[in-house]
């Protein structure tokens, strides 16, 4: 057991070698941390905060809607 924890750690640590090596690592990373953020946003539904409509905008457009 201890021999595959060594191979996957020598493995993880040649990845890493190989990542910076490229630049390539540091991209994910902040492509990650960007994309997280985003995602903390939410959606104008999951986000209290967000702009929407007045009651009264959203009545007529109800109305409005029914009539046609």
């Amino acid at each position: 057991m201890s021999s595959l924890a060594r191979l996957l750690a020598l493995t993880f640590v040649i990845g890493i070698l190989c990542g910076c090596a490229t630049d390539q690592l540091s991209r994910n990373i902040y492509e990650g941390a960007r994309q997280h953020n985003d995602s903390l946003k939410g959606t104008p539904l999951e986000n209290p905060r967000a702009e929407s409509v007045s009651r009264d905008e959203y009545e007529k457009a109800l109305r409005g809607g029914a009539g046609e």
